[in-house]
């Protein structure tokens, strides 16, 4: 029996209220980034699973901020258009995206700023694979796996018919508006599913404490309070997102499926706006040109343009031949841009025309846009072959190639083109109650740059040493889960992986305005060599039920952004600060809990926890490392009406990273981050008639209007989370 086919391992459950006191059992869900699509309950590896009314109260702009209170998974924030998931302390390229299965390509681990282009609008589903992933999909996701789920090559619906869903919703916090609505049905052999939505929002509200926080020259630590009462350039001028997909199936659930998907989106970057001339390297040249010139040049905020387009196809064949009993082929074809840069500021006095004309035709070239392109293909085959020897197997390939390339001011990186064949093997032994998990996989990474020319001689490098550089990663896995009496499990899993260097990591190489820093690339980086341990006890049914997971990842050859000193300084260049990828061993060890108890048939009880700790083999703390948090919440469902409220309590973030020592000797550290609470709160009700239904929201966000920055955010010093806001939303499915 295939109950727990995955050879990664420990367990946890996502909790929504359920209506029977003595007997509760977790809901079934199918999670689509297995290959047998199991459901949670029998899921080896900690999972969780956003859908339905849960997904409602938490979709966001960002995928962040979407998954940003889920035990484990944090935000990356840049601003409520911009954020990545930062899953146990791990984010960027060790957490792997996709949309339906298959990677969505963007440009987000180069850059903090840069959004996840994934359709969250039409999303079904959300689900979050925590811990290592590497075996099922690839080089190093030593975090996890997010993959958001749409219907957009249509599989599920069993009987012919058409449905229609509308979502309309408002948020005062931004004065954010959005529309969507999607259309699916299905006649005879064919399927179909259509989608369209759009979002907007002005800049959102801010506590009036919380302003702009900066180290003084002397050490101190200074804090203002906010300028006015909206975080400046935070708005979101457009998001809109469209997909059209269709399927025909062939008998016995054989299907063949194609769709295509855009999204074209323009916000703000809060935070990245800044003076032309920087202060500590450009101060005294600056008085020069004021006197000179009789102005002082200054850049507006930063815009992105983005724009997307994706192409799938997707077959599924049914014991296709004697011994299989599946195979699943996907392709999915993307077509990624994005434009950055930042709006005009002129200055004060106006200069003689010609020298403007000239000097213009300077700024454009110096400080014109960047616009970034990801073409890529990939293609994933999973074949689930029939019991052999007493084990089920799953095998598969995966194959992608991309060609990456940035032009203008911050196009830190070389266009490199990048292919990635990863092979695989998953199986699973039952044994009465124990099931035993084996996998293993390789994958061969080739990263190929143009040659970048003339480089900086801060960087340490040339460019001959921007070559060509291959990689092989071998993965391999060995799981167990133990069912014990009264829904009780016992799971523990031990996993090596390997992870190559991105293309940014190898060969950056100059400043950097959205992270404030100036890039060093390392030619020489080697492959991460992780070791994952985890241990965890849950219970699926009872009147409590609930998880608790311990883990402990230890990496080798760590791959992170150190602070370059020299002479007992922070080395400055163009006005940053410089940042040179180096390698150390780094251990990450954590503990999330999440519990969930029914009083009656109409309350519940939660609480989560969660913690980590990232620490250097010289015993120094990784920057940012999320905060610990403490939640309280309670469900109600009833006659219609649904209610909730969570109060979630993060604790000030003072395990800061040490960047090096200043000429007095002092350490030079990160800025801590304060503690903060934050209360949410929502009721809803649902009206159902014989052929549709209807469903009405309202929803506060940090009631207590409290100022809130993530640790794991690289501009939480200057880009803080929104104040108090309600949203209110409508839904209708018929």
């Amino acid at each position: 029996m295939r109950k727990h086919l995955l050879a990664l391992a420990v367990a946890s459950a996502s909790f929504t209220p359920v209506h029977a006191q003595d007997n509760v059992e977790l809901d079934t869900v199918r999670v689509t980034a297995t290959p047998t699509n199991q459901s949670q309950a029998d899921i080896v590896q900690p999972t969780i699973v956003l859908t339905g009314e849960a997904l409602d109260r938490q979709r966001a702009e960002s995928l962040g901020d979407t998954l940003g209170q889920q035990p484990g998974v944090h935000n990356s924030s840049y601003g409520t258009a911009v954020g990545r998931p930062v899953i146990r302390g791990l984010g960027g390229a060790r957490v792997k995206v996709l949309q339906s299965g298959l990677e969505a390509v963007d440009a987000s681990s180069v850059s903090p700023d840069h959004a996840v282009a994934v359709h969250l609008h039409d999303a079904k589903q959300v689900e979050v694979l925590r811990g290592p992933a590497s075996l099922l999909y690839g080089n190093g996701a030593f975090g996890g796996v997010v993959n958001v789920v749409d219907d957009r090559i249509p599989s599920t619906q069993e009987d012919d018919g058409v449905e229609t869903n509308v979502r309309l919703g408002a948020n005062s916090v931004n004065d954010g508006q959005e529309i969507a609505l999607s259309n699916q049905g299905k006649s005879g052999a064919w399927r179909w599913h259509a989608a369209a939505s759009e979002s907007k929002a002005e800049e959102y509200r801010i506590p009036r404490e919380a302003g702009e926080i900066e180290r003084e020259e002397n050490g101190e630590i200074e804090r203002r309070d906010a300028e006015g009462k909206r975080l400046e350039n935070s708005d979101v001028d457009h998001n809109r997102q469209f997909s059209l997909g269709g399927s025909y199936e062939f008998g016995n659930g054989n299907l063949v499926g194609i769709a295509v998907s855009h999204m074209d989106s323009e916000f703000g970057l809060p935070g990245h706006g800044h003076e032309d001339e920087h202060e500590e390297e450009g101060e005294e040249h600056d008085e020069e040109e004021g006197e000179e010139h009789g102005h002082e040049e200054e850049e507006g905020p930063a815009r992105v343009d983005l724009e997307s387009t994706r192409v799938d196809l997707a077959g599924l064949f049914n014991n296709p031949f004697a011994g299989a009993e599946s195979l699943t082929v996907k392709l999915a074809l993307t077509d990624y841009e994005h434009t950055e840069g930042h709006e005009e500021a002129h200055g004060e006095e106006e200069h003689d025309e010609d020298e403007e004309h000239e000097e213009g035709e300077e700024h454009e070239e110096e400080h014109g846009p960047t616009t970034f392109k990801n073409k890529s293909q990939d293609l994933r085959v999973e074949l689930v072959l029939e019991e052999m020897l007493g084990m089920t197997h799953v095998v598969g390939s995966q194959i992608s190639y991309s060609e990456f390339s940035a032009e203008g001011e911050e196009a830190l990186v070389p266009s490199t083109d990048t292919e990635n064949l990863g092979l695989f093997w998953l199986g699973e032994k039952q044994i009465d109650d124990l099931t035993l998990n084996v996998g293993a996989r390789f994958d061969s990474i080739s990263h190929d740059p143009d040659n970048p020319g003339e480089l900086d001689s801060a960087c340490g490098f040339s460019a001959a040493d921007v070559d060509k550089t291959d990689f092989s990663n071998h993965s391999v896995s060995l799981g167990l889960i133990q069912e014990l009496s009264d829904g009780w499990q016992v799971a523990g899993s031990v996993t090596s992986a390997q992870r190559a260097p991105a293309a940014e990591e190898l060969f950056s190489c100059g400043a950097h305005e959205a992270t404030l820093s100036y890039d060093i690339g390392n030619p020489d980086l080697d492959e991460e060599q992780a070791l994952n341990l985890d241990i965890s006890v849950r219970k699926n049914s009872g009147a409590l039920t609930g998880s608790l997971s311990i883990y402990r990842n230890q990496v080798d050859d760590f791959i992170f952004q150190n602070a370059v000193v020299e002479g007992g300084e922070l080395l400055v260049e163009d006005g940053l600060q410089a940042y040179r990828f180096e390698q150390d061993e780094v251990t990450l060890t954590g503990v999330e809990l999440q519990l969930a108890y029914q009083l009656n048939d109409a309350f519940e009880l939660t609480a989560l926890a969660d913690g980590v700790r990232g620490k250097l083999d010289n015993d120094d703390y990784l920057p940012r490392m999320p905060a610990d948090r403490f939640g309280l919440g309670v469900n109600f469902e009833s006659a219609g009406w649904s209610a909730y409220a969570q109060h979630m309590f993060v604790a000030k973030q003072d395990r800061t990273a040490t960047f090096g020592v200043d000429d007095q000797g002092a350490e030079i550290e990160e800025i801590e981050t304060d503690s903060y609470q934050l209360l949410t709160a929502g009721v809803g009700y649902l009206i159902t008639t014989q052929s549709a239904e209807y469903r009405i929201d309202l929803q506060g966000n940090n009631l207590l209007n409290e100022e809130v920055r993530y640790h794991t955010s690289f501009v939480k010093d200057l880009t803080p989370q929104p104040g108090r806001g309600f949203k209110l939303a409508f839904n209708a499915r018929f």
